[in-house]
């Protein structure tokens, strides 16, 4: 989990996302006009700050983590990544709708070629 192998920093990352979702949330907060758009972009951040938080607290206090701690450090990448996902897209689409779908058709074509690249080579 806190793997040191091949550049891959997982507070690193972690961190930034939660960074991310910050930033992002507290410009839509500014926001005077609110839409559907923004309400999914804010609770999309509500749900992806706390969780990534979690997971940065189990990457930083090894010795609290033993199997039931690897679970809930699995779990709460798989809610909070999408989380981050969802209120960046939203956040894009209500700024633009053009750079919303933009961002989506990317997403897709990252998990495509995720899925291509983690493929066994024969």
């Amino acid at each position: 989990m806190d793997s040191q192998n091949n550049g891959y920093h997982p507070r690193i990352v972690i961190g930034g996302l939660i960074a991310i979702n910050v930033v992002i949330m507290q410009s839509l907060i500014g926001l005077d006009k609110a839409d559907i758009l923004q309400e999914i972009a804010l609770t999309a951040f509500a749900i992806a700050i706390p969780v990534l938080s979690f997971a940065f607290f189990i990457l930083i206090y090894p010795k609290k983590r033993a199997n039931r701690g690897t679970q809930a450090y699995n779990i709460s990448l798989v809610v909070g990544v999408p989380s981050t996902i969802i209120g960046i897209g939203s956040a894009f689409w209500h700024a633009s709708h053009v750079s919303g779908i933009a961002f989506i058709v990317s997403i897709f074509y990252i998990l495509i070629m995720l899925s291509y690249v983690s493929l066994p080579l024969k």
